[in-house]
């Protein structure tokens, strides 16, 4: 089974869409979040907007890819873990480690919960319609 280069160039781009919507939601989140008062910018607040963000991503990329949707938006995931950690400067050292942890299980487990639901507007069921032709009588 070999991919058309077409197929893996679009495959690709919806990896990188994904991640480009997930940043992009995240981002639009959290200055949203400066409106806010100051007891809801909490660390519980920034996961939230973590999972939906990780949610729109992994969505997207399911949407938009042509082949192995699920395991593109595994690939977003693990992207938008990577990116996370080089964004919020994840150390994991004892002190931050719980949250830290808990905040790469939620990319994982929205981004691919997203990536289940991208797959579901795409599925195509099949009637007969053989029956309802205007030519056909039954007898």
């Amino acid at each position: 089974m070999s991919y058309p280069p077409k197929e893996i160039i679009w495959n690709f781009l919806s990896v990188v869409a994904g991640v480009m919507t997930s940043i992009g939601v995240f981002y639009f989140l959290f200055l949203a979040t400066a409106l806010l008062p100051q007891a809801l910018n909490s660390t519980a607040f920034l996961m939230i907007l973590l999972g939906f963000a990780a949610f729109a991503g992994g969505f997207s990329t399911a949407a938009m890819a042509t082949r192995q949707k699920f395991i593109l938006a595994m690939i977003t995931s693990f992207v938008l873990v990577i990116v996370f950690i080089n964004f919020f400067d994840a150390t994991f050292n004892y002190r931050n480690s719980p949250d830290e942890i808990l905040q790469v299980i939620i990319i994982f487990l929205l981004s691919d919960i997203g990536g289940i639901a991208g797959t579901l507007p795409s599925r195509k069921t099949s009637k007969n319609h053989e029956d309802s032709s205007p030519g056909s009588a039954s007898v």
